[in-house]
Formats: structure tokens, sequence, C-alpha cells
């Protein structure tokens, strides 16, 4: 666990070899990089495995000023350079999809391939987002806060039990900050032309996900001009957290396949 310029991230080795390819996850909004626990155990003894927290999750420090996902695709390019990362696979979950997509068209040098889950390449519609920004705008009031949270738990985790528990509790603690400046950067994010991605790409989607519909992440595979995709019968959004050995098996056979 280490912190560089207030990011915080998590770095995972087997034993000190860090020659190991490097695997870098970004998480969705809402959660932090706590949500790959089960891939960090899956992949670190084969790969150098890093987690980073986003400004406004997890144990990043910020200064509680609104910020750009250009601004965040710099903090963790920052990050990779303090750990002489110079090459990298990518894997960003929703909102962290979005980072890595931008990261692959701002320093395709450095990305040598990309794992997109439960994510898209559109901006959100107007309708999405003005019930976004009534969540945002809505977060200081406690009572529309566990409204909020109820209904978008079976949305993000979908009847998993114990991990709804678990993030309940790490939502309920978050302020208006914490929600109000991500979603911003989420919501105002401006377009971008994926079909100039040249690395491969998986793109991994919850069948019954409803967060960004199955429709979305297939028009993102369709974009990319170098893409597999795997859809999840009876995941949600956080399909990587819900259905985590069918989602490893696929990034493992994906990784295993774009070096040959």
């Amino acid at each position: 666990m280490f912190k560089y310029k207030g990011i915080y991230f998590t770095d995972d080795f087997a034993g000190e070899n860090k020659e190991k390819p490097t695997i870098v996850f970004l998480h969705g909004f809402f959660m932090d990089s706590r949500m790959f626990r089960y891939q960090v155990e899956y992949f670190k003894s084969d790969y150098r495995v890093i987690c980073c927290d986003f400004r406004g999750f997890g144990k990043t420090e910020w200064n509680k000023e609104s910020f750009t996902l250009e601004d965040l695709v710099d903090d963790i390019l920052n990050v990779l350079k303090s750990l002489d990362v110079s090459t990298c696979i990518v894997a960003g979950m929703s909102m962290g999809g979005y980072v890595a997509q931008r990261m692959a068209l701002s320093c395709p040098e450095t990305i040598n391939s990309l794992v997109l889950i439960a994510t898209q390449a559109s901006r959100d519609n107007p309708d999405t987002i003005e019930s976004y920004h009534q969540l945002r705008d809505n977060w200081d009031n406690i009572e529309a806060r566990e409204q909020i949270i109820e209904a978008l738990l079976p949305v993000i985790i979908g009847r998993n039990k114990e991990e709804s528990e678990y993030w309940k509790n790490i939502w309920l603690s978050y302020q208006i900050e914490n929600i109000y400046h991500p979603m911003t950067a989420m919501t105002s994010r401006s377009e971008i032309d994926v079909s100039q991605i040249q690395v491969p790409c998986l793109v991994v989607h919850g069948a019954d996900d409803t967060g960004i519909p199955l429709h979305a992440g297939e028009q993102l595979h369709h974009r990319l001009s170098n893409s597999t995709m795997v859809a999840v019968e009876g995941a949600c959004h956080a399909v990587n957290l819900t259905h985590p050995d069918v989602v490893n098996e696929a990034i493992e056979k994906f990784l295993v396949s774009s070096r040959t």
C-alpha cells in the first residue's frame, strides 16, 4: 500500500520480481481499488498487479476541487512513472474504462493491451446525465442518500448480499465532495474516437447490466479496431466482483492470446 502525490495504490508482485508483466486495474464510480481483490489474488503470481484509487474514492488524498478524466489519466501515468513502469496492461471497469480508453489514446506506447469491463465508448445521453446529477446534487440529504444507495445496490452488485452490505457501508460514508466532483468529471467527459486504439482489447460485460446496458458494450466492441468480447450471463454491472471466476478466466485467456 503506497501513495504518490496523494494517489493511493497497491502494488502486488511475486516476491521481489518486478520484471513480470504489469496489470493496472482502474475502478468504477462509487467503488475503489478493493473491488479488484479477486483479480489481485488470481493474477499476482504471474503478473505485477497495481490497483489505484481515483480522486474522491478509497484512500486517495486530493484537494476537493473539480477535475477531469484527463486529470485522472495524468494521476495514473504519474504513479506508473514513479514505479518505473514503462509498459503495462490496463483493465478499467465502468468509469475506470473511460480513463483506460483515454490512456490508450494519449500514450499508446505505454499500453500493451486493454481490458474494458462494464464500460462504453459513448457519452451518456441527456436523460441519464440528468438522473446522475439528481444523485449528485441530493447526496447531502441523508435520507435521499440512503434511498439512492438502496436503489443502486441491485444495479451494481445484484443479489450478492455479502458484497452489498460491504459496499453499502462504504457508500454511506461518502461526503458530497466524494460524489460531486467525480460525477461531474464523468458526465462532462468529451467524445473520443476509440477506433484509433490499436492495441488488443477485451470487452467484458454483464448480460444483465442495467447501469451500462449490454448493447453499449457491444457498440464499444464494434468500434474498437482490435477487440474480442465476452458477455457474462446472469451478471449485472460489477461483473468482475460478482462473477470473478468467469471474468478472471476470460482475462487470462485474452492475455495469453494477445502475446502470441
